[in-house]
């Protein structure tokens, strides 16, 4: 995706930050960044934007409930649940949820404070 491709605007998603680790000083390259655990939940039609990489936010989602389109590159993937996979620093998306109920994700990262 270029950065010319807009995406649609977030709606319908709320985020939950479930617990955080920032202890991360003894280890120099973690010292200002924190591991993270949040849970997404789309309602029906919700679209989580903006377009964002995760050069430097590794991480990885696992779809608890429903079914979400991960855009990447242009291309829809279909996610089901119980489907996890990294989110490496080549990976550019948005989701798109478009199930009938809300779907869950779950969502592991290692981020900026």
């Amino acid at each position: 995706m270029t950065n010319k491709q807009a995406a649609p605007e977030t709606k319908g998603v709320a985020l939950k930050l479930k617990a955080e680790l920032e202890h991360f000083s003894e280890i120099v390259i973690m010292a200002e960044r924190h591991l993270r655990r949040r849970i997404v939940t789309d309602e029906p039609g919700g679209v989580l934007c903006p377009i964002h990489d995760h050069k430097e936010m590794p991480g990885m989602v696992s779809i608890a409930q429903e079914m979400i389109i991960d855009q990447q590159n242009r291309i829809g993937k279909e996610s089901f649940q119980l489907l996890s996979w990294p989110n490496e620093e080549n990976t550019k998306h948005w989701f798109k949820h478009i199930g009938t109920i809300p779907a869950m994700e779950i969502l592991v990262d290692i981020a900026r404070k």
